[in-house]
């Protein structure tokens, strides 16, 4: 809470600490999404990218999460709402099971 209420007179820092949270959050989904793309279970072209959509999609509700170490019904339940919308646009259609897109591209 501090570093928000002191956003703007550390502008430096609160950029670099909000980057450091987005990347530990990078680095926890994007392993499980390249895995998924692998195993034929997502339909990806870049799983960095979906990686940045899915954080974005999920927004305050899980840097909230993370930064307050709190959790809360109705954050979780927009964190999930967010990720049955980006599940529907990455799983495969069930027309063309065969098709994988390439999920290392970066």
């Amino acid at each position: 809470r501090i570093h928000l209420a002191e956003a703007p007179r550390f502008g430096a820092l609160s950029t670099s600490f909000h980057d450091k949270v987005v990347q530990i959050l990078h680095d926890a989904i994007r392993p499980h999404l390249d895995r998924w793309v692998d195993a034929g279970q997502l339909w990806l072209d870049d799983t960095g990218t979906a990686t940045e959509q899915l954080i974005a999609l999920t927004g305050a509700g899980l840097m909230d999460s993370l930064l307050l170490g709190q959790e809360s019904p109705v954050r979780d339940a927009a964190v999930q709402s967010a990720a049955q919308l980006f599940l529907r646009a990455a799983l495969p259609s069930p027309r063309q099971p065969n098709l994988r897109r390439n999920a290392r591209s970066r």
